[in-house]
């Protein structure tokens, strides 16, 4: 499974899976998004394809990772011993829509239980803007992946904490990531409270850049501590926690320690989850969240998915169920009748079977018969007869101005033969397969005169073998022609045959037959 985060212009993907309870990190990999990739979904799609495939992921199916600043969360309580399912759906949605109308017009809205011991059907709801829903869908179609959930990760630090048994009585979690800060209170194993602040890891190991980074953690431990404190389920918290890989961890932990006089404690990835290969330090902090993802589902414990939404209970599952039964009752009555009548058609259609394997074999032979006799008319058609092209080109070289009046500078010669079948006759007749050949001879030269080009065209249309066409604009002392022909050879056409051999040229020159077969020779 993969699970991915983006934030800002950042992205981190980690590929993992769950194994004898925990979780093991099998590649990950952090990426900063370019400049040309700007918003648009389709765009960084394929770029985060591009990045996967680098870096040799395999996972198809994915889940998209969000901060805690990506949605409004609120604590609502529902009874659920005097709404029904139905009404108290509806409740939370109309309560949810309404606070969420402030920052977006249209919102994905999902809720799970709070599950505290005597609490009466509190839940925690959460809403996010619609189009951002959307925007991420999009993302995940673009990269070629099947997006299973759309995540917050304060649900993987909660699923690793109780894994590794550090969830117990009140404690302040610090939880790095690469594009912001999650904060978050945990008491008895619930998820009480949280923040996220814009406050990315440093991306260098610079004492001075550590320390920093650390002052601006324990000052916002602090404002989240106080702000626990005041909301209505505020207690005493008796430690903090930071995730996160020695030493900067422990700078995080020592500094947020010293300023709520707390005690500090870091629990490192290795406490947390296996990891394969070298991967950096800084990248396995922040994927700490992103697997824990994975967990939720093998032990139990709610999450908040803008993807999967939960749904309206079903009020007419019952009337379903029992047109269902109706429905089965009618096929048990009916089958018998079915099953007899099935046994009949059974044998009426090897009947038809049998007819239609007799029928297929006459068909067969018949084809075959029919390709035979296609092959050799073919055959016979191509081998017909064969152009003269040679002495063609002696004649029309013959028909030319005197030399002292002209000078060949070009000839080009262009055969074609093709085959011609009727349209509707059979294919083995024999008569219905004719041949059809033709030559080109593309002439320029020079000549002193126009006069003698215009002869030398007109001395060619009189041997009633040529076709002949100008090429390019008509000069003063430049000639190209090209003449096309379809006669056989180059003798002169018999009496009789003189209008038909006069409109053989032009046929011959654009190719008027029914079905053409063959191409320049």
């Amino acid at each position: 499974m993969l699970v991915f985060d983006l934030e800002g212009d950042r992205l981190l993907a980690v590929e993992a899976e769950v194994s004898g309870g925990g979780v093991r990190v099998r590649r990950a990999v952090q990426a900063d998004r370019p400049p040309s990739a700007a918003d648009d979904p389709g765009t960084i799609g394929r770029w985060i394809r591009g990045v996967l495939d680098d870096s040799s992921f395999r996972a198809k199916t994915a889940i998209f990772s969000v901060s805690r600043g990506e949605a409004l969360i609120k604590r609502l309580e529902a009874p659920a011993a005097t709404l029904s399912p139905a009404e108290r759906h509806e409740m939370i949605r109309l309560q949810m829509a309404r606070q969420a109308s402030l920052t977006s017009a249209d919102s994905v809205i999902d809720y799970v239980s709070m599950g505290e011991a005597g609490d009466d059907g509190a839940v925690s709801a959460a809403a996010m803007p619609a189009e951002r829903v959307a925007w991420r869908r999009e993302v995940a179609k673009a990269a070629g992946l099947k997006l299973a959930g759309i995540r917050l990760r304060s649900a993987g630090v909660r699923a690793l904490l109780r894994r590794a048994q550090h969830d117990r009585g009140s404690t302040l979690v610090i939880a790095p990531g690469l594009g912001s800060l999650e904060l978050l209170v945990i008491v008895g194993g619930r998820l009480v409270f949280s923040r996220s602040i814009d406050a990315p890891l440093p991306t260098t190991t610079e004492k001075r850049a550590i320390e920093h980074f650390a002052e601006r953690v324990a000052v916002e431990a602090s404002r989240t501590w106080v702000s626990y404190r005041v909301s209505p389920e505020g207690e005493e918290v008796e430690r903090l926690v930071v995730l996160g890989a020695e030493p900067m961890a422990r700078v995080l932990a020592d500094a947020a320690s010293e300023r709520l006089e707390l005690p500090g404690e870091v629990v490192t990835p290795g406490d947390l989850l296996d990891a394969d290969g070298d991967i950096a330090p800084g990248v396995l902090t922040a994927s700490i969240p992103l697997a824990g993802l994975l967990l939720c589902g093998a032990m139990k414990i709610p999450v908040l998915d803008f993807a999967n939404p939960t749904a309206a209970p079903d009020t007419t599952a019952k009337l379903r169920q029992a047109v269902l039964a109706g429905v089965f009752a009618l096929i048990v009555l009916t089958g018998a009748g079915y099953f007899f009548a099935q046994q009949k058609l059974d044998d009426e259609r090897r009947a038809l079977a049998a007819v239609r394997t007799a029928h297929d074999k006459a068909q067969g032979r018949y084809v075959e018969a029919q390709l035979a006799g296609a092959r050799i008319g073919h055959m016979r058609a191509w081998t017909d007869r064969s152009i003269d092209w040679a002495g063609h080109l002696a004649r029309v070289v013959s028909l030319m101005p005197p030399a002292t009046e002209s000078v060949l500078t070009k000839v080009g010669v262009e055969c074609s033969h093709a085959v011609d079948f009727k349209s509707g006759a059979q294919l083995n007749d024999q008569a219905a397969w004719t041949s059809r050949e033709g030559v080109a001879f593309a002439i320029s030269g020079r000549v002193r005169q126009r006069d003698y080009a215009q002869a030398y065209r007109e001395r060619l249309l009189e041997t009633g073998l040529y076709a002949v066409e100008s090429q390019g604009p008509e000069v003063e002392d430049r000639f190209a022609f090209q003449i096309v022909t379809g006669e056989a050879t180059p003798d002169p056409p018999k009496p009789d045959a003189e209008d038909k051999t006069a409109e053989q040229p032009a046929k011959d020159a654009s190719g008027g037959a029914d079905t053409n077969e063959g191409g320049p020779g």
